[in-house]
């Protein structure tokens, strides 16, 4: 019973390590969520380009395949009344590296869109004059200033949320939590 046991740990370990493997770390996350706290807009960038989520869109030449710095990151809300900013803001990852910009971007005939641009792992940003500058401390930046007030609507951004669970792992920790109880259960009865 035992070695059956650890049998389907093991097949569940290697399954779950393959899978975590096939996903690429997550890079960023903009989200916009109304005022019950309900997600209306996210887009979620990982570090091999791939991009998903809800109202998420990019525009760019390598848009999809590559995490890159000439790529524009955005929520399409028309719905989303935006404070107008022409500063946007770079997180610095030291005094003389940035890393991402977010900020409020115009696409022409005054629609305005949530967005970012993300450094990518072999382009960075070098931060100067125009720019709001941040450290990355934790990576969590509330985006909410750009929002019009009054509408209810609160706004985060998350660069490089490493501390985050890969899939993977959070299935991973789960199957090997299973597979134990399963295992204490058969040896009991």
């Amino acid at each position: 019973m035992k070695q059956r046991t650890g049998l389907l740990a093991l097949a569940f370990i290697a399954a779950s390590t393959t899978y975590a493997a096939s996903v690429a770390p997550v890079s960023d996350i903009l989200t916009v969520y109304d005022s019950n706290s309900t997600i209306v807009g996210q887009l979620t960038l990982r570090e091999d380009g791939t991009w998903f989520g809800l109202h998420a869109a990019c525009n760019g030449p390598t848009c999809g395949t590559l995490e890159d710095s000439a790529n524009l990151y955005y929520l399409d809300l028309p719905t989303l009344s935006l404070v107008n900013t022409s500063t946007p803001t770079m997180v610095l990852e030291s005094a003389n590296v940035g890393s991402d910009v977010f900020g409020v971007t115009n696409l022409g005939f005054g629609y305005t869109v949530l967005s970012f641009r993300s450094d990518g792992e072999t382009v960075q940003f070098i931060p100067g004059a125009g720019y709001t500058l941040v450290p990355e401390g934790n990576g969590n930046f509330d985006l909410t200033s750009y929002i019009q007030p009054g509408l209810g609507y609160t706004a985060t951004f998350y660069s490089d949320p490493a501390e985050t669970p890969e899939p993977g792992t959070a299935a991973l920790l789960a199957g090997g939590i299973l597979v134990m109880a399963w295992g204490r259960k058969q040896s009991k009865g």
